[in-house]
């Protein structure tokens, strides 16, 4: 499958179970008091990668009522264009493009909240090619599965933290707001 293959399954899947989650959402009361939380912070990631920045991410997570999503990435891109094909003068770069997108559901109790989450993950190496003008293409598309979990808890009128391990997202720690 392709990368826009990938993308579009994706976009479905999350489509649909956004839907699901808000239709059943509305007949349940969160036991926290809120409907919803938001979250953004930063992750970092279980990848071999040469330099150190490529490894550290931006997470954003959404609750509503006990069903989380959260996605996080490293933003990565090379220098100049994007090309959907390689020239001769391609060489590889330091640099990988990191993704993962998870799912769970929220166990609550009291103030916390507890998240088992499965996720897909990808990586894919960055080629560039200086010559001429700056383009650049994504190779060697990689996917992975991230089993994990997260722990967040309510400090204040519903703003909280959330900490999260996994088996691709090795750590990800985020403020969240609940609404």
């Amino acid at each position: 499958m392709q990368k826009s293959s990938y993308s579009l399954w994706l976009i479905i899947l999350l489509i649909t179970i956004c839907t699901y989650s808000s239709t059943y959402a509305q007949t349940r009361k969160f036991s926290n008091g809120k409907m919803a939380h938001f979250g953004i912070g930063v992750s970092f990631f279980n990848e071999d990668v040469k330099q150190a920045s490529n490894n550290t991410g931006v997470n954003m997570s959404l609750s509503l009522y006990n069903f989380h999503f959260d996605f996080a990435g490293n933003m990565v891109t090379g220098k100049g264009t994007e090309l959907d094909f390689q020239s001769n003068q391609t060489t590889k770069s330091d640099k990988k493009s990191i993704a993962v997108f998870n799912f769970g559901y929220s166990i609550d109790v009291k103030k916390f909240s507890f998240i088992p989450v499965l996720g897909y993950a990808y990586t894919e190496d960055i080629y560039e090619d200086p010559i001429a003008f700056d383009t650049f293409y994504y190779a060697n598309h990689q996917s992975e599965i991230n089993l994990g979990g997260r722990i967040g808890v309510d400090l204040y009128k519903g703003a909280g933290i959330m900490v999260g391990v996994g088996t691709f997202e090795k750590l990800n720690f985020s403020v969240r707001m609940g609404f």
